[in-house]
């Protein structure tokens, strides 16, 4: 290889050295095991190694700041045998990758409107679903509250999305907030027809 340092080309080239080690430090902001026709997986029913497959996980090993485990327990779901339990002993209350949390990205029709539902059982976590439109460069998300206390009963939570032109990707993002206990179950993302 030649490099001409007369002529500048050799900061190009530095450049590209300073960054190797920044982008070999960097880590993974979520985990993933994608598998063609599982769909949604709104249920967690469909598993490969300890993750429900079609779903970005914010784990222990992506949330280095949080104590928490997360799992697919097979001993209480409100449809099918599994769900989606987080445990959390302490996590920053910011949410999206920052936080224990869950989300998914589905393809989607620009001008329809889109209902994101699903089943939370909560023993007094704050805990967030966000949902909203998105781009490659643009998207706006709606955050709504979920309930902190279900009193060990399954909970259903939905928000609507109006999806806007240009946009064809639907995200939707689940976040445990504080310490407790959390199982989601049944999540979807159906079109609403118009009334």
């Amino acid at each position: 290889m030649h490099i001409d340092c007369r002529r500048g080309h050799l900061a190009p080239v530095m450049l590209v050295l300073a960054l190797v080690p920044a982008i070999a430090g960097c880590r993974a902001m979520s985990e993933r095991v994608m598998r063609e026709g599982a769909g949604l997986n709104g249920g967690f029913e469909t598993v490969e190694g300890k993750l429900p497959v079609n779903w970005l996980l914010y784990t222990p090993d992506t949330v280095p700041e949080a104590d928490f485990t997360v799992d697919v327990d097979g001993t209480r779901a409100f449809e099918g045998s599994r769900s989606l339990h987080f445990t959390v002993k302490h996590c920053l209350a910011e949410g999206g990758w920052h936080s224990p949390g869950c989300a998914t990205e589905q393809p989607v029709t620009a001008g329809e409107r889109y209902r994101v539902s699903l089943r939370v059982l909560n023993t007094g976590a704050l805990c967030s679903l966000s949902a909203g439109a998105v781009s490659a460069f643009k998207g706006g998300m709606v955050t709504l509250a979920l309930p902190a206390d279900t009193q060990g009963q399954w909970v259903e939570v939905h928000t609507d999305v109006q999806v806007p032109k240009g946009r064809k990707t639907l995200r939707a993002e689940l976040n445990v907030r504080s310490a407790g206990e959390v199982w989601f179950d049944q999540v979807r993302i159906e079109r609403v027809d118009p009334e």
